[in-house]
């Protein structure tokens, strides 16, 4: 329902955007160094971490340069600029 959502102007939207992306690199690599594992990552990959079965709001995508490697995107990654892109 991204297409239903509207948002009020273009300055609002990348401000939103930009403080969304601060957030978002906040959680995921300084939350690590202060409270010793990624809170973004770890609710992320669910109550299990070490379970690769599923990940409710996860994609996994294997790397090529890394044997058994993987990077993951979650869904506000996707969510949210596709709500910026509807707004364009």
């Amino acid at each position: 329902c991204i297409a239903a959502t509207q948002l009020p102007s273009m300055r609002f939207s990348v401000v939103l955007l930009a403080c969304f992306f601060v957030y978002d690199v906040f959680w995921v690599f300084v939350s690590g160094r202060l409270f010793g594992q990624s809170i973004m990552i770890s609710v992320a990959r669910g109550l299990v971490p070490d379970d690769d079965t599923a990940y409710p709001a996860l994609l996994t995508f294997r790397t090529f340069l890394v044997p058994g490697g993987s990077n993951i995107l979650g869904m506000g990654d996707i969510l949210l600029p596709g709500l910026f892109l509807c707004y364009l």
